[in-house]
């Protein structure tokens, strides 16, 4: 299984401790993807700082992934804030030694 399908199954799980064990000690999260939704964009570096973002999601209810599709180190997938509110994106992974280095994310339209 791909570290990025590993990601998915996490975060659908509400699981934060998981999905942060997937991403390296100095990894860089950039998910620009909420400016299209007039919010701020979600950054940390390192797995304590990923898993502390993580873990703030979860709390607020979690993420509603949908619709997704991988490839590769590339993943595209629709992110549900409310019915009336989908955040169409792209993901793009960097991994070394079967964790994840980088993972940036985008609004697609």
């Amino acid at each position: 299984m791909s570290a990025l399908q590993s990601y998915v199954d996490a975060m659908r799980e509400g699981n934060a401790q998981k999905a942060a064990a997937l991403f390296s000690e100095d990894a860089l999260f950039n998910d620009e993807a909420p400016r299209a939704v007039g919010m701020d964009p979600l950054v940390a570096r390192g797995r304590e700082a990923i898993q502390e973002l993580f873990s703030r999601l979860v709390a607020n209810g979690g993420l509603r992934i949908e619709s997704v599709c991988i490839c590769r180190n590339a993943m595209r997938y629709d992110v549900v804030v409310t019915e009336d509110m989908v955040v169409k994106t792209l993901g793009v992974a960097t991994e070394e030694g079967g964790l994840i280095t980088e993972y940036q994310v985008r609004a697609v339209i």
